[in-house]
């Protein structure tokens, strides 16, 4: 998952990886079982946004999923799509969040969209 970097520098982004680690820290089963599905491969500086799009796969239903959809649909806003975003579900937001992980495609600080 390369979209994790959707605005990596991005406060509110940084403030989910803390979370995830807080979570890891405290020994939350599903993001152990999402880090320990890390290909060992994974360069360092990627492995906590790989459990993240591990975790938008596998475990959508927990709370820092939900944050992730919700900033997600943030950052599509602020690129100005506003009135289209709002007519997006919930599935809607949470298709496009994986499909972008798994394209690897980033979002840039500026709005655009790089694959």
């Amino acid at each position: 998952m390369h979209a994790y970097q959707l605005g990596r520098g991005n406060a509110e982004f940084k403030d989910i990886l803390r979370q995830l680690d807080m979570m890891k820290r405290a020994g939350n089963a599903a993001v152990k079982k999402a880090y320990a599905s890390v290909p060992a491969k994974t360069r360092p500086e990627d492995i906590h946004e790989e459990a993240l799009a591990y975790l938008v796969q596998h475990s959508p239903e927990l709370g820092i999923v939900k944050r992730i959809v919700a900033w997600f649909r943030n950052v599509l806003r602020a690129m100005g799509l506003g009135s289209w975003v709002g007519e997006l579900s919930t599935d809607d937001i949470m298709d496009m969040v994986q499909t972008a992980m798994l394209r690897g495609s980033v979002v840039e600080a500026g709005g655009g969209v790089c694959a």
